[in-house]
């Protein structure tokens, strides 16, 4: 993989996607951009939307859930559970 490439590993048995992403940045900074709150907004999703965190449990078992809002308002919410987490 080249940097910045991104891997999709779709599991559709046990309803997993696992994505794979080399970055050109320290692992520092692309770990608290993953997992702090604060960032996560600035990246996450297109542009044109809001993201709100509404849950974010960084431990194994934790369970996270991202809310976009459009400019009308319309709500659009993805969730998951942590299954792995491993701080560089």
């Amino acid at each position: 993989m080249a940097k910045n490439d991104i891997k999709f590993d779709i599991d559709t048995e046990n309803s997993e996607v696992i994505v794979t992403q080399i970055f050109d940045a320290p692992r520092e900074k692309v770990w608290k951009a993953l997992t702090d709150p604060k960032y996560i907004p600035e990246w996450w999703g297109p542009r044109n939307l809001t993201t709100k965190i509404d849950k974010q449990e960084l431990k194994v078992g934790g369970a996270w859930r991202y809310v976009q809002y459009d400019k009308e308002g319309k709500e659009f919410a993805f969730r998951g559970v942590y299954q792995t987490v491993k701080k560089p």
